[in-house]
């Protein structure tokens, strides 16, 4: 995927994002600690450029929460957790794909940044 993404010019904002998610991911990957800190700044820096261009974009919110949320905490990419993840919880029933919704709830009810209450709550919203 992060191949793909990287053959042309994305014009698509969205598109922006998911290249930022996937390209910061990708210093999991790397075995050279440079690259590793060069890809996780280029992937924040273009998952930002699109949130800032679509702060309102569900999707947008939920790869940065992914990101945010599986990143080391010594890199200080965790400062908006809570936010996006209230963000995607009161606007949650405005999710028109299904499997977008199906993929966000999933890794919503697994993550420890939710309480129970809110849990519960997206258990019950279909």
């Amino acid at each position: 995927m992060y191949k793909r993404i990287n053959q042309g010019t994305i014009t698509d904002n969205l598109l922006t994002g998911y290249k930022g998610a996937i390209t910061a991911s990708m210093a999991n990957y790397s075995k050279n600690k440079q690259e590793k800190i060069n890809l996780f700044k280029e992937g924040k820096q273009l998952l930002e450029k699109a949130i800032v261009k679509d702060s309102n974009n569900i999707e947008l919110r939920f790869l940065r929460m992914t990101i945010q949320t599986n990143c080391p905490k010594a890199l200080g990419y965790n400062k908006q957790i809570t936010t996006d993840k209230n963000y995607i919880l009161a606007n949650f029933d405005t999710i028109k794909n299904v499997n977008t919704k199906n993929s966000i709830k999933a890794f919503l009810l697994a993550s420890t940044y939710l309480t129970d209450a809110e849990k519960k709550k997206l258990k019950s919203v279909t």
